[in-house]
């Protein structure tokens, strides 16, 4: 089983993926989890990651998060 994470911010806040990373700076920003059992990378994404990268920044955005004014990191655990 893998765990994605994507972690985004405002750039208002946030000047770099460094900056966002940093527990202490504070600002807006918010952190987006899926786990998957089975790694099958869809038709028209490039890998795994493209395919989780693209449903993330989808969570992202039915909570109002755009990628224009924003910065992101998204990381792999397995």
């Amino acid at each position: 089983m893998a765990t994605f994470k994507l972690i985004i911010g405002s750039t208002d806040d946030f000047a770099s993926q460094d900056a966002l990373m940093d527990p202490e700076n504070q600002g807006n920003r918010a952190t987006f989890e899926v786990e998957v059992s089975v790694a099958i990378t869809p038709k028209g994404f490039v890998d795994m990651d493209d395919f989780m990268f693209t449903i993330l920044i989808g969570m992202a955005a039915r909570e109002g998060w755009a990628l224009d004014g924003s910065v992101s990191v998204m990381e792999e655990y397995e």
